[in-house]
């Protein structure tokens, strides 16, 4: 329901590199202190299938990992 999708990308808070996408009106999305620690698994798993299915229908197939 947001405007916009942002994203960073992030290797501080684990041993690895991500990206984290969030919905966003303004700026203030992009501060990672405001994520929620506690989200549901659940809702985290159906996020990625949600962008990954959108990928794929862009055709970006070969650069999209598996579920």
């Amino acid at each position: 329901g947001a405007s916009r999708a942002g994203y960073l990308i992030a290797g501080f808070e684990v041993p690895h590199t991500h990206i984290h996408v969030f919905p966003a009106d303004d700026m203030s999305g992009f501060d990672l202190s405001r994520a929620d620690p506690d989200a549901p698994a659940e809702e985290s798993d159906a996020a990625a299938a949600t962008i990954r299915r959108a990928l794929r229908e862009l055709g970006h197939d070969e650069f999209v990992p598996g579920d």
